[in-house]
């Protein structure tokens, strides 16, 4: 007699396989689970804040602007000041490709440092300069979830310093000494909200400044320019 486990011939019954319910329940949960995490991931992007529009063409930008420990080099000697004051740019117009790509224009831009530190060099006054040159500034967007943009100053400006000085080769004393940027600074910042608030801006190379009859002789230098904008 064979086994209960055998048939005729000697041959095995195949047993029936055993229901792979373990297997199935966790592809299910893994799933699940799938769509919830995508669920959640486009929920938290639509909740996300969108760019607002940009300014029209004509709009003026007031802002604050502060700049701390500026690194200078007057007439051979370093020196370190903060400035605080404002700025105010204009829209000039918009790529037509991409309306958040804007040219600015500086139009007025006003910064002091007080004698607040024994450098002799009294108060020092960062005025626009008023000119034939014509250069843009740049605003762009760069991201949309979140929003953020990469901002680009071009600042051309008065120097005035109070220390009366003796200009070279001449019997001539100024008080205050005016002094003048030969080519606009660029400054480049991120900005993550628009006003912005808090956005720092880096110097992207040193500033010489020089005095407007001896334009080859140059008199002072701002190393370092690391100043912050916050809408006003």
């Amino acid at each position: 007699m064979s086994g209960s486990g055998t048939r005729k011939g000697g041959k095995h019954r195949k047993r029936p396989a055993k229901p792979r319910s373990g297997v199935l329940l966790k592809a299910l949960v893994i799933g699940a689970a799938t769509m919830v995490a995508a669920a959640l991931g486009a929920s938290q992007v639509s909740a996300m804040p969108d760019a607002p529009p940009p300014p029209a063409a004509g709009s003026a930008l007031p802002m604050k602007v502060t700049a701390e420990d500026v690194p200078l080099t007057v007439d051979g000697q370093q020196i370190t000041r903060s400035f605080e004051g404002s700025i105010k740019l204009r829209v000039r117009d918009s790529s037509q490709t991409d309306r958040w790509k804007l040219k600015l224009r500086v139009t007025a831009l006003h910064m002091v440092s007080e004698d607040e530190r024994a450098d002799g060099f009294g108060k020092l006054t960062i005025d626009h300069q008023n000119g034939n040159i014509k250069a843009d500034s740049v605003l762009e967007l760069t991201g949309k979830h979140p929003p953020s943009w990469q901002q680009t100053l071009s600042l051309a400006f008065t120097l005035s310093i109070e220390k009366r000085y003796h200009v070279p080769n001449t019997n001539r004393v100024e008080d205050p000494l005016v002094l003048t940027t030969t080519k606009p600074g660029k400054l480049v910042g991120k900005v993550d909200n628009f006003p912005p608030k808090g956005a720092k801006h880096e110097l992207r190379e040193p500033i010489d400044l020089v005095h407007p009859q001896y334009p080859n002789r140059t008199v002072a230098t701002i190393d370092g320019f690391p100043i912050r904008t916050e809408g006003a």
